[in-house]
Formats: C-alpha cells, structure tokens, sequence
C-alpha cells in the first residue's frame, strides 16, 4: 500500500506492506512499513542504557472496519 506518512509535522510518501482478513463483517487490516527518523526532521533518539540508536524504526499498524 502507498501513502503519505506525517510524523513531527514532515509528510513523507512511504510503501508499507500490509495483510487484509474478513470475517463476517469486519475486515483487519495489518500492515508495516520503515522509516528514516532522519526524513522527518526528527534526532535519533537518545538513550544512557543503550550505546547508541540506529536512525530507522519499524511503523506497525492495524484497522479494524466493523459494518455500522
């Protein structure tokens, strides 16, 4: 699936792969996609545990469509 992704007030096109199910009537929809926090203007985060933090993380997602 393609769309546009805001995050830290930066849209961004981003490809995110996703998984569809229905079941009698709700449809889920599952999906993720990457993203360079460095694209939208946003510092790796920080930590003192950690030695150091890559500049990617993983957006996972999931809709829920139940019939009104």
């Amino acid at each position: 699936m393609i769309g546009d992704l805001t995050l830290h007030g930066v849209t961004r096109p981003v490809t995110a792969h996703v998984y569809s199910t229905r079941k009698d009537e709700t449809a889920i929809v599952v999906g993720t996609t990457e993203v360079l926090f460095s694209d939208f203007g946003i510092k790796s985060p920080q930590s003192i545990i950690m030695a150091s933090v890559e500049d990617h993380a993983t957006v996972e997602f999931q809709l829920i469509f139940k019939k009104a």
